[in-house]
């Protein structure tokens, strides 16, 4: 049995009202598939290009990927690219920054496997969804 349009529209909804519950600890940045449609519905910003972070001196610059990615760097300073766009997951230390591509959770490409990455106390990782850790990076 195939969901009808209000059972979308319901999912939808209760989507909406889960996210805008948790409005002030989310930080959303623009996917290439986000539009203004989607802004009506949430409580909090999501059509930003990108966001500077600065979390105890490092700074994080954080982007879907289709317009700034390892190949096309902002200028500026920051200690880690984080962008997903490629559906990739990758951590490494380049020459100018440490970049970090969180992957997908739900569209993997290239056979690899769901994944998403956390920043805590100095270390980025990137994880399974069972919670193992693929790969790991100190700032």
């Amino acid at each position: 049995m195939v969901p009808g349009t209000g059972y979308l529209k319901d999912l939808t909804r209760k989507i909406a009202e889960r996210l805008n519950a948790m409005a002030g600890e989310i930080v959303a940045i623009r996917g290439n598939c986000d539009s203004e449609v989607d802004q009506m519905l949430l409580d909090f910003p999501i059509l930003s290009d990108y966001t500077l972070l600065v979390d105890n001196g490092k700074r994080f610059f954080l982007t879907h990927g289709h317009i700034y990615n390892e190949d096309r760097l902002p200028k500026g300073r920051f200690d880690c690219l984080f962008y997903g766009h490629t559906h990739r997951w990758k951590l490494e230390r380049t020459e100018h920054t440490a970049v970090c591509n969180t992957g997908s959770i739900t569209f993997p490409k290239d056979g690899n496997m769901p994944t998403f990455a956390i920043y805590c106390d100095g270390t980025v990782s990137v994880h399974r969804l069972d919670g193992s850790r693929l790969k790991e990076l100190s700032l």
